[in-house]
């Protein structure tokens, strides 16, 4: 259910998907825990983001926010951490992108020498980055106490 739900525009995932298919190995907590983006982690997102990135459904461009006010960036996160805490930790627009065909090599009317990218949204893509910095940073913290631990013996 929960994959089948993930792929599907019918059948939106739900928070009681995740844990159902995570069946029971881990402690479910009682509600997901609010996300508030900052506008550091935004600037930080559109810094590592690859500028000419093909854009998505939106046809918005990376390359669209350079030199864009830190006010304008602040709605933005402000806007993606609404959104984010309306829909859950996976949002149904982020379920959604632009599939394309890309022709590999070998006999063009054999369909296993294409492959399918995803082209999602830049908000979408914004959003995946700021939670990979976001989890990056944590196992970055974990990893140096777990150092300094040792050394502390």
């Amino acid at each position: 259910a929960f994959w089948t739900g993930l792929f599907s525009h019918t059948d939106p995932l739900d928070q009681d998907d995740i844990w159902d298919y995570l069946g029971g190995e881990a402690e479910r907590p009682a509600a997901f825990p609010e996300i508030v983006f900052t506008l550091d982690e935004l600037k930080e997102a559109l810094h590592r983001t690859d500028k000419n990135k093909a854009p998505g459904d939106d046809d918005i461009r990376p390359v669209l926010f350079q030199g864009t006010s830190d006010q304008l960036l602040g709605n933005i996160a402000r806007l993606l951490t609404t959104m984010a805490n309306e829909e859950g930790p996976l949002p149904s627009w982020m379920k959604e992108g632009l599939a394309k065909t890309l022709y590999k090599k070998g006999r063009k009317d054999d369909p296993s020498n294409y492959r399918v990218i995803i082209m999602n949204s830049i908000f979408a893509k914004l959003y995946e980055k700021m939670l990979e910095i976001r989890g990056q940073k944590m196992v970055e913290e974990e990893v140096l106490k777990i150092f300094l631990s040792f050394f502390s013996m």
